[in-house]
């Protein structure tokens, strides 16, 4: 596909209303684009159907929102954010609740399968709480936890923490092991779809693969200067994507072989890329760029 090879088209996709983004997501049937940031002290998501057509943005907590994310079945929104707080919304953006669960910033919160929140805290915690704002679990690490992922089957959770740790725990939060990276800050990590490896983004440029056991399988380095923001799997595939801060977005094979390289529009300007959302078929990508620009890659 032209994503992995060629040419890809890039079409502009729009533009996040707000002074920063953080974070985007596509909906669980691919029809929505879902972005967190902030607008100015106020914390925010806004909706884009896949068109680019704006639907409207919304918020209640402080800035920034770090993550939005969605339900399994699409039906909710959860958004993590720095005053400590999750906020639970309808898919339209209506607030269905605003639990404060911290006295510390909120890194990323995703919806486990029972409707209970996996959240990741800036006071080293990996948590999971109830939707009505229950703590059920936590585990505590050194330095700020900055992302949680699910396995598609379920059965397993993960964290990452800014010691380069990854954690991970079974369905109810019970810790299994923890083990170390290299050391740099993990910034993304996402299960692969047979939930049988890690995929990370590191603050010292670097995408890397492990096994559920911690074994290293795969260390590329994804960009050649500064900071990978985010890596992802290609749905479907063992591919990865990732987004660098130099601007640009690459695309690997599952053994780490370069197959494409993207300069983002805004890169040469220094806008870097920093967040990546595949639609669930994985034959487009959006990519959000640190300008606020958002873009369509196929």
């Amino acid at each position: 596909m032209p994503l992995f090879s060629g040419d890809p088209l890039i079409d502009p996709f729009g533009s996040f209303p707000g002074t920063g983004i953080n974070h985007i997501k596509v909906s669980p049937d691919g029809s929505r684009l879902l972005a967190a940031g902030s607008n100015g002290g106020a914390g925010i998501a806004a909706l884009f159907n896949t068109s680019g057509e704006a639907l409207g943005s919304f918020g209640d907590q402080l800035a920034p929102v770090f993550t939005a994310n969605y339900s399994g079945d699409g039906s909710r929104i959860v958004t993590a954010a720095y005053d400590g707080s999750v906020a639970q919304w309808t898919s339209d953006g209506a607030l269905i609740r605003k639990s404060g669960l911290e006295q510390a910033a909120l890194c990323d919160a995703e919806y486990l399968r029972n409707g209970n929140l996996l959240v990741a805290s800036d006071n080293g915690s990996t948590s999971i709480w109830t939707s009505r704002g229950k703590e059920q679990s936590t585990f505590l690490s050194d330095g700020t936890t900055r992302a949680v992922t699910i396995a598609a089957d379920g059965k397993r959770l993960g964290s990452a923490s800014d010691s380069g740790n990854v954690h991970l725990f079974n369905s109810d939060g019970e810790h299994i092991r923890s083990f170390e990276t290299g050391g740099a800050r993990i910034n993304s990590l996402r299960f692969s779809e047979n939930s049988k490896r890690i995929l990370i983004s590191t603050y010292n440029g670097f995408a890397k693969v492990f096994t559920l056991k911690g074994v290293k399988k795969l260390a590329i380095r994804a960009t050649d200067d500064g900071i990978t923001n985010q890596a992802t799997y290609r749905p479907g595939s063992n591919q990865i994507a990732t987004a660098g801060a130099d601007g640009f977005v690459r695309f690997w094979s599952a053994r780490g072989e370069a197959l494409n390289t993207v300069a983002m529009p805004g890169s040469s300007s220094g806008a870097g890329a920093q967040s990546l959302a595949f639609a669930p078929d994985g034959e487009q990508l959006f990519v959000a760029m640190t300008d606020r620009s958002l873009w369509e890659l196929s």
